[in-house]
């Protein structure tokens, strides 16, 4: 496991990366992966609290989410790929014939990671962050990094976090036979309405 280290002082005008990510998650892995895709990638580091990249999240995605020459370092990171997709509302239901993908965070975590290494980034987990400016990253168990370009996506705070929200709960289930399902049910607005959209 990756851990924090004590960086020693440096010149002023040095900077130990050109580009600092603060945070492991899905915004920064994608930054990292599209800059290590560059011919010649830049000095790099991805700076997480937890043990690994990605937490504990499952994101899927439409193929027309992905901008075009983006799918090449984007594909990778696919664990789970289907053709099409089903909908359901009273009344009324439809299968749609439309690429639509899952990335889960195992998978994530050891691309991104992968991919960083072998591009000569670093990879710092297990870090609280506990200062973040442009340039400069203060580390909460002591030592400061530098870098040309600081990106901060641990998420909004505060008051920013209380403007508005989305509720997600996820289960996975073992069954003790094939379930058959060929197409994941994407929506489907049968279920009891209660206390917001549900699908």
């Amino acid at each position: 496991m990756d851990v924090c280290y004590e960086r020693p002082s440096m010149a002023a005008e040095a900077t130990d990366f050109d580009y600092l990510l603060v945070g492991g998650g899905l915004q920064n892995g994608l930054i990292a992966l599209a800059l290590c895709a560059r011919p010649h990638p830049p000095r790099l580091a991805i700076v997480e609290r937890g043990a690994c990249l990605g937490g504990n999240h499952t994101w899927c995605f439409h193929a027309g989410d992905i901008p075009e020459g983006a799918g090449g370092w984007i594909a990778p990171l696919v664990a789970s790929q289907f053709s099409g997709y089903d909908v359901a509302f009273p009344g009324f239901s439809r299968h749609i014939e439309a690429a639509y993908s899952v990335i889960t965070q195992p998978v994530f975590d050891g691309v991104v990671r992968a991919r960083v290494e072998a591009a000569g980034g670093t990879i710092l987990t297990d870090c609280e962050v506990s200062y973040a400016g442009a340039h400069r990253v203060e580390l909460a168990g002591g030592g400061v990094l530098s870098a040309a370009v600081v990106i901060d996506s641990r998420g909004p705070g505060g008051a920013v976090a209380s403007a508005g929200y989305q509720k997600f709960v996820g289960h996975e289930l073992l069954l003790s036979r094939p379930h058959g399902i060929t197409a994941p049910l994407l929506m489907d607005a049968t279920c009891e309405q209660i206390d917001g959209y549900r699908f």
